[in-house]
């Protein structure tokens, strides 16, 4: 397990602003996806579309010391 460090400030590392960017712009693909296509998009999976994407932002990028 990887140990924690003490940031200097309060602000979000890149990966939790990484995160929190891909869910947001996992709503805005669904929303075009459903004007431009006319494809209706289920609340249960544009909910884990959210939920993929966010895990896959944080995941993808990494920390800085």
């Amino acid at each position: 397990m990887a140990e924690p460090y003490n940031q200097p400030t309060g602000t979000p590392t890149q990966k939790v602003a990484a995160a929190g960017i891909g869910g947001a712009l996992s709503v805005l693909v669904v929303y075009l996806i459903q004007a431009i296509f006319n494809v209706e998009i289920p609340a249960e999976v544009s909910s884990a579309i959210t939920a993929i994407v966010s895990f896959a932002s944080g995941y993808l990028i990494r920390d800085t010391k």
